[in-house]
């Protein structure tokens, strides 16, 4: 469209030079191509926005939301500490009465008041073909239409944009050798642009993982999560 509008602007120039030259009136010319400028600068404004950037906005947003569905405080899977133990029982008359230890460890942190650290798989992952071939199937079966661009590679996480409200510091997996990490896959949107679908994989320790498939939609211009399956736990 751009290169439509930009030949007339040509065409426009061209008919100002014979014009100038021949000594015509200038003023028709002049609002054919002043039309043609704001419709320029209009298509410019509302140009959409590329699909990768589209993408990496909506990621994003809809982190928060995600980890704090995963790590729901006090920390899913952290145990809790044990319940105190019981008063003593009365001892029989002549037997030595055993009483409760009261000492106390000076300088010790209760666990949820540590600074959380997450690693982060350094890239969001492309979708595997049979990845793709299930959100296909996840959308057919909600009534979409999947895109068909390309999110057969992935990019690199931008840490300073991983937002969340819990206290928890995120660094890169291939600069940690931390248990605790989680991945994102890219985002296969629907047509519309208003409909997504990703996996996230979360690891907490040896034999001790879960595959998360997320949906999400737009609602009122927000990017909330519509629903969660999980696929698989170890």
């Amino acid at each position: 469209m751009k290169t439509f509008y930009l030949s007339l602007v040509s065409l426009c120039i061209g008919r100002i030079s014979i014009s100038t030259t021949h000594g015509r009136p200038l003023k028709s010319t002049l609002s054919t191509l002043s039309f043609i400028a704001i419709i320029l600068v209009i298509t410019g404004c509302t140009e959409k926005q590329p699909a990768l950037e589209y993408e990496k906005a909506v990621l994003y947003e809809i982190f928060p939301a995600w980890i704090d569905s995963v790590y729901s405080a006090p920390y899913s899977h952290i145990l809790p500490p044990p319940p105190p133990p019981p008063p003593p029982s009365p001892v029989p008359q002549g037997q030595h009465q055993l009483k409760m230890d009261t000492t106390t460890i000076s300088g010790s942190t209760p666990i949820y008041n540590r600074k959380w650290v997450i690693a982060v798989q350094d890239s969001v992952l492309p979708l595997e073909p049979s990845d793709r071939e299930d959100f296909e199937d996840f959308f057919t079966t909600s009534g979409l239409i999947p895109d068909t661009t390309d999110i057969s590679h992935g990019y690199k996480i931008d840490l300073d944009k991983l937002k969340t409200g819990k206290d928890i510091t995120f660094i890169y997996r291939s600069e940690s050798e931390n248990t605790d990490i989680i991945s994102l896959s890219r985002i296969q949107f629907d047509t519309t642009g208003s409909y997504g679908v990703f996996w996230g994989e979360v690891y907490c320790g040896r034999l001790c993982a879960e595959g998360i498939r997320v949906s999400i939609r737009k609602i009122n211009g927000k990017w909330v999560i519509h629903d969660m399956e999980v696929l698989y736990v170890s």
